[in-house]
């Protein structure tokens, strides 16, 4: 879409900018820049008054936005009126201004149009949004940075247990009121399991703990008895 705007008429609506500002035109195409930036296919053409000598300002100018000065002896509203009748498709077009000659052009030739002041409220609501937005991502970024420098529960568990770990044990003496009981418990069933396995031992043949150990078991002599009986009668059989 290709917009023609009224420049000067456009400013007197907006609240940041001061048609008594000397910077005037200039703020109002950053403005505009910023605005076409954000959509896909936006051209503009903005016309102002009171250029000397007149024509296209090549350094408020770019691709896509053209910003021209009506000469001493015209005005922005003639020159609007001008490119609005000289237009061939309309329909890729829109014009804004609230000056009532240049509206009626556009409305016989079937031109889709904006008031200045419905346009003032469109770059408003666009620079609110992109605000609104701006300080979000800031937003964001701080609690990023927050989130990260902050340990998990996960971590911080695993930071304990690793430090415990590392930790040099106390001695007996050191130990709490709490600690004792079951540290004496803890010693009892060592003591306990300890003497269960010298009694099992004690129990077991040399031999035979030696081949258990080794894991070659031997057979004794009722077991081989036993077996070479059942090989017999399997040969008997």
């Amino acid at each position: 879409m290709h917009y023609l705007i009224d420049g000067h008429n456009l400013i007197a609506r907006l609240p940041d900018i001061s048609l008594e500002d000397p910077y005037d035109e200039a703020k109002l195409v950053l403005q505009l820049r910023s605005w076409q930036a954000a959509g896909r296919n936006r051209l503009i053409t903005v016309i102002f008054d009171g250029g000397l000598p007149g024509g296209e300002w090549r350094h408020l100018s770019t691709g896509r936005l053209k910003a021209i000065f009506a000469s001493e002896n015209s005005t922005a509203d003639a020159l609007l009126r001008k490119r609005v009748n000289e237009v061939k498709d309309t329909g890729a077009y829109t014009l804004v201004s609230s000056d009532q000659a240049v509206l009626s052009a556009a409305k016989r030739r079937r031109m889709p149009y904006m008031t200045a002041e419905g346009f003032a409220g469109l770059l408003a609501d666009f620079r609110h949004s992109r605000e609104k937005k701006q300080d979000k991502e800031k937003a964001d970024a701080v609690g990023k940075s927050e989130l990260e420098q902050k340990l998990t529960n996960e971590e911080v568990a695993e930071w304990l247990q690793l430090f415990e770990s590392a930790a040099p044990k106390k001695s007996s003496g050191d130990d709490t009121p709490a600690e004792k009981p079951a540290k004496k418990r803890h010693s009892r069933r060592n003591s306990k399991a300890a003497e269960n396995d010298v009694e099992k031992k004690a129990q077991r043949p040399a031999g035979e703990a030696a081949e258990i150990k080794s894991g070659m078991r031997k057979l004794n002599t009722d077991e081989v008895s036993e077996w070479l009986e059942i090989f017999g009668k399997g040969d008997d059989q």
